[in-house]
């Protein structure tokens, strides 16, 4: 076969409908609308429930995102999530406490092992709040076997899933708490912000109950 020979005018030719190609691949890429931001993006209301000297001034805000991705996905409102957080560590994603509880939602080692995750990975913030919404998770659905109709009963479930947060999972069976539970209760119910949600975070729970006496509320308290 003999070789082509490739003339000036050819090569020209190919140059200029490599530079055309470009140049409307560009105007195409401008008149294509922007990404819209993703809901994950939204903010949640930051808790006025500590003192500024211990409360970073942001609320907590960098960890939003990550909240709201967990939270949604174990089915748990994201304001709820970071009232714990609040309380249990005020938002140091290096907090220890002096029984070993670890990160941002103060998991217990062997709870994390629990939910899959190890024990040196709690110093990771997301890893953390996966694994802390997780136990949320599973709180809420043993207690809601409990539970019985009404929104009354389900802000008491709310109360059962916060006790259980702080003393185990006892708390859900539980006749009466102890003070200090009690106090918890109340610190992460004061945190808890359900009015201010955001368009990003859905509400999935009877937020607005939250702070009301709850029917049958006696039983424990």
């Amino acid at each position: 076969m003999k070789n082509k020979i490739v003339t000036p005018a050819a090569l020209i030719f190919v140059l200029t409908s490599l530079v055309t190609a470009r140049v409307l691949a560009r105007e195409n890429a401008r008149k294509t609308d922007p990404p819209q931001a993703s809901p994950e993006s939204a903010t949640l209301p930051a808790p006025s429930c500590l003192p500024k000297r211990v409360h970073p001034a942001e609320g907590g805000r960098r960890y939003d995102a990550v909240i709201i991705r967990h939270a949604r996905r174990r089915g748990l409102n994201p304001n709820l999530v970071k009232a714990v957080i609040a309380v249990e560590s005020q938002f140091q994603p290096k907090a220890l406490s002096h029984c070993g509880a670890r990160g941002l939602m103060q998991l217990m080692p062997a709870t994390a092992k629990d939910m899959g995750v190890k024990a040196c990975d709690l110093w990771d913030p997301e890893t953390n709040i996966s694994a802390g919404t997780a136990y949320l998770a599973l709180l809420y659905k043993i207690a809601r076997q409990r539970a019985g109709p009404g929104e009354a009963e389900e802000a008491l479930t709310m109360r059962r899933v916060i006790a259980a947060y702080y003393s185990g999972p006892g708390a859900i069976e539980a006749t009466s708490w102890s003070a200090a539970t009690r106090a918890y209760v109340s610190a992460v119910l004061n945190c808890y912000t359900p009015a201010a949600e955001t368009a990003g975070a859905p509400r999935t729970e009877a937020a607005e109950l939250a702070s009301l006496p709850a029917g049958g509320e006696e039983a424990v308290w």
